[in-house]
């Protein structure tokens, strides 16, 4: 769990390009469902600042603590708000093309946009930089953005998307 910080947990491809899967923040678990079906954690993960994290042994946890009537319902919340989270990303990267998606990460994370670099930012949409690039030049071309990553017309960035 993490307490304090965030943690970035990530997979890495055979060509050593690293894909952010999800930011933690204070009191998020990692790796409850691998834990609960007793297989390895299937990603790598680090703090990207500094960061407290409590390790839990799982085994006493579910021994004495898993099926308490007050911890069910934040475990299972916290799985629940992950399956989510995936069925977005999948969904996302499914039936939105670059251009849509990012306008949507602007849309929704707009202070993100404006402090993240980025080359982060297209990782974490999966796409290159390259791409990121021009899209986000269509974008000023067409006054949604400003130069300096400031949302001109919420609306037209909207429309991207939608």
């Amino acid at each position: 769990m993490v307490v304090d910080g965030s943690v970035e947990v990530y997979k890495t491809d055979k060509n050593a390009k690293i894909t952010v899967l999800k930011r933690f923040i204070p009191f998020s678990f990692i790796a409850e469902i691998s834990n609960y079906n007793d297989i390895k954690f299937p990603a790598s993960a680090k703090s990207i600042n500094s960061s407290i994290i409590f390790v839990i042994n799982y085994k006493k946890f579910e021994q004495k603590l898993l099926y308490n009537e007050t911890i069910i319902p934040i475990f299972l919340k916290s799985i629940s708000n992950k399956v989510l989270f995936l069925e977005k990303i999948i969904s996302e990267n499914l039936t939105m093309n670059a251009t849509q998606r990012v306008a949507k990460f602007i849309y929704e994370q707009e202070s993100t946009f404006q402090e993240t670099k980025h080359h982060k930012i297209a990782d974490r949409l999966n796409i290159t930089a390259v791409s990121f690039s021009r899209i986000l030049k269509k974008m000023r071309d067409k006054n949604i953005i400003t130069s300096d990553n400031f949302v001109i017309n919420k609306e037209l960035l909207k429309k991207e998307f939608s």
